[in-house]
């Protein structure tokens, strides 16, 4: 069993086969809703195919650990899940990807990663309004006689946070129908 307690990421496309989406997003929804009750899951984002021709569906199951993803991985319910998944999918790809790696294109992966421009775009839209705000914030809280590297680096452990694990996962849902288009 994993015992690594950063929070993982389980990067999944599967390529629908012809005429069986309905069927697929039904199984998806019951897939979700199982994975929902057990500790540790933080949610299901799916990127829809960015055009007609292209089946693959990309999803991202995020867990607060990796026992937990273990757990979920080796529960009875998830394999019953899994063993209807051959007769809705042509080809199925997973990958774990943990903390901020999720930030940075892993290599070799097979999975549909965004433009690096569009990347680039978001990452600055994401970052900016924390450059603004949160050195001159944290000038505010911290006493006037802490040195200046000090103070620079609270603002950056700050940013790098709330980048981790709450804005960059807040971007890539906004703009994933942007990011993941052809």
């Amino acid at each position: 069993m994993a015992t690594n307690p950063d929070p993982v990421t389980l990067m999944i496309a599967n390529t629908i086969r012809p005429g069986k989406l309905e069927e697929y997003r039904i199984w998806v929804k019951g897939i979700s809703d199982a994975a929902r009750k057990f500790d540790g899951y933080q949610g299901t984002q799916f990127i829809k195919p960015p055009s007609g021709d292209d089946r693959t569906v990309h999803a991202m199951i995020r867990f607060r650990d990796h026992v937990s993803l273990w757990v979920w991985e080796e529960s009875e319910v998830r394999q019953q899940w899994l063993e209807k998944l051959p007769k809705l999918v042509e080809s199925r790809q997973a990958e774990k990807i943990e903390g901020i790696e999720f930030w940075f294109e892993p290599p070799d992966t097979p999975l549909q990663k965004p433009p690096k421009h569009r990347m680039a775009l978001v990452t600055l839209l994401a970052i900016f309004p924390q450059i603004l705000f949160i050195p001159p914030l944290i000038s505010m809280l911290l006493p006037d006689n802490v040195p200046r590297f000090l103070a620079i680096l609270v603002s950056c452990m700050c940013t790098v946070l709330l980048m981790t694990w709450a804005v960059m996962p807040a971007m890539t849902k906004i703009f994933s129908f942007w990011l993941f288009r052809k």
